[in-house]
């Protein structure tokens, strides 16, 4: 077989080359290098980066040893692969001399928005069909922080579980939450049902309430205050030794033979307020059943948690939805405690239940019957059969792809911010959401993720390096009522880079690029780039007198919107708004 070995490097801008092992961390901007050193000829292997195969040339037979590295050409390929075919030059560094074989060795920026993670590199035997040698490591982001990551995760699962449907009792059934994960699902109803209960029910408890007046009797100490009733007058006949002598004349005394007498205890009756029935009893035990709910999963993600591996992008992602879950059930359970508290001052019991026993009276105040319905719903489907896969995130395997589908539902919450109503038209083979239809008030916009609307088409011949043009993609278009449009691409990196190397490119691509299919003016309203960051600002093009938001605007406007996964895009929100407006 032979003995091989892996020889790795990186190489940050402006630094010396490190040698790799075993689980080193590099960035993903880090110029990376990797030779094989091996006592036999190579005569029919190929390196895979995850699993995606490059092959191998020859550096040279040195001190009795075959040296290899990557092939430039399947290097370019690789990149093609990932979608940066045009962009081959900007990932590539000349080469660096590797001093142990005395030879210039290839850098590139291999590892270009690859998934955060976990990223194994083999040496493959074609003819045995298995890999040989392995080698792993750790990649980080420059692009991204670990909030910002999982803020972008955590709203990219929100959106996914949550945006398109809207749930009402006894509407659905089990299998309309086949793509839907359970517990996402049921924590979604319970913050919806906790949230318009301390809104507009809660305070109703105290104030209107379903209660029992029942009589009470009592052995107290006798004043003349104590009414006195016939129940009271029997008791005494049988307890004649809790009658005293007493020289004062008091009409309410007792006489027996011409001696006084005051009872010192009598039986007393009383009336009291009592709320210990079936109906309030359904409301605590709603209230608990929930807590338990909440509990167990709060359990159950804790473990997860702590046995994450967070090795590969699929895990890493796992683990940020685990603990976005685990602070959801966290704020619920304080939620409830609170509920509970109240509830427990206002409508107190003995016992509490699930039964629907003597639960005619519910329908009749509006704040039980708030709680009822959504028991009902609770019970209806905290069993039904849902999907665990998480298909929101199905077919992402990169942090670019992820960041493409955060801005996809960006783009949506600026719509509804503007009332307008959204509905799917089309889905992508990962059933992801390819086309939306946009209505308010009559008018129809219709949005476009990674595909074309029918009417427009490629038109350019050549790319920028000469090359046949090939199909032009947007991340986004959005085509309005009035025929006209807006191209938006999502950009995963720094804003600087997208001003120096990405607007004039995209210009060229996109708004000389498209046109209708029937010939004609193409002339679209605006060309923005979406990238990730805290900041505000909005970047124009245009000088700051005909940018979108001047007196005299000029179109297309060109610019760089930032978007904040943390908090609301209102860059993003008035350039949809001022667009629509135009």
């Amino acid at each position: 077989m032979g003995n091989y070995i892996f020889h790795c490097f990186k190489k940050a801008h402006n630094q010396s080359k490190i040698e790799l092992h075993d689980f080193d961390i590099i960035d993903e901007v880090d110029n990376f290098s990797i030779c094989i050193e091996s006592d036999v000829e190579l005569t029919d292997f190929t390196v895979l980066i995850t699993d995606i195969p490059i092959g191998i040339s020859v550096i040279g037979f040195i001190n009795y040893k075959f040296w290899y590295q990557l092939n430039i050409a399947d290097i370019k390929k690789y990149f093609e692969i990932q979608g940066f075919e045009d962009s081959f030059e900007k990932y590539y560094l000349t080469n660096e001399k590797f001093e142990k074989i005395d030879k210039e060795i290839s850098f590139t920026k291999l590892f270009i928005n690859y998934p955060i993670g976990l990223c194994n590199i083999s040496l493959y035997n074609n003819e045995l069909e298995e890999s040989i040698l392995t080698i792993s490591f750790n990649i980080i982001s420059s692009k991204i922080d670990e909030k910002e990551f999982t803020s972008l995760v955590s709203y990219v699962e929100e959106k996914g579980t949550s945006i398109w449907a809207k749930h009402s009792l006894l509407k659905h059934t089990a299998d309309k939450f086949e793509n839907q994960n359970k517990v996402e699902w049921l924590l979604n109803l319970c913050e919806t049902f906790i949230n318009e209960l301390n809104k507009k029910y809660l305070a109703l408890f105290s104030i209107d309430k379903i209660k029992i007046i029942k009589t009470k009797n009592e052995v107290l100490s006798y004043s003349s205050d104590i009414s006195i009733s016939d129940d009271s007058l029997f008791w005494l006949v049988n307890n004649l030794d809790v009658l005293q002598p007493t020289v004062s004349y008091d009409p309410n005394k007792i006489q027996i033979k011409n001696r006084l007498f005051t009872p010192i205890e009598i039986l007393a009756s009383e009336f009291e307020e009592s709320t210990d029935l079936n109906e309030n009893q359904l409301i605590h035990g709603f209230i608990s059943e929930l807590k338990r709910f909440l509990i167990k999963n709060k359990i159950e993600f804790e473990e997860k948690i702590i046995k994450s591996e967070k090795v590969k992008f699929e895990d890493i992602i796992e683990y940020y939805s685990h603990r976005r879950s685990l602070n959801r059930i966290k704020n619920i359970l304080q939620d409830l405690d609170e509920i509970k508290y109240h509830l427990d001052q206002y409508i107190p019991v003995t016992v509490e239940t699930l039964d629907f026993l003597n639960t005619n009276k519910i329908e009749s105040k509006e704040h039980y019957n708030y709680v009822y319905e959504n028991l009902i719903e609770w019970l209806l489907y905290k069993d039904a059969v849902f999907s665990n896969e998480k298909k929101y995130f199905k077919g992402i395997s990169r942090m670019d792809k992820l960041f493409e589908r955060a801005c996809f539902f960006k783009l949506i919450d600026s719509f509804r911010k503007l009332e307008f109503e959204s509905e799917i038209i089309e889905k992508d083979k990962d059933e992801f959401p390819a086309k939306v239809k946009l209505t308010k008030n009559g008018v129809i916009h219709y949005l476009y993720f990674e595909i074309i609307p029918d009417k427009l088409t490629t038109i350019r011949a050549k790319n920028e390096n000469g090359n046949r043009g090939g199909s032009l993609q947007p991340d986004f278009i959005i085509e309005l009522e009035n025929k006209n449009f807006i191209i938006i691409d999502a950009k995963y990196k720094k804003q600087n880079n997208i001003f120096r190397n990405d607007l004039s490119n995209l210009s060229m691509k996109y708004l000389h690029g498209i046109g209708y299919k029937n010939g004609g003016f193409f002339n679209p309203l605006g060309l923005f780039v979406l990238y990730p960051s805290t900041h505000k600002r909005i970047d124009f093009y245009h000088k700051k007198e005909y940018d979108l938001f001047s007196e005299k605007p000029v179109f297309p406007s060109i610019g760089s919107i930032p978007l904040n996964f943390e908090k609301k895009s209102e860059s993003l929100n008035m350039s949809i708004k001022k667009l629509l407006e135009s």
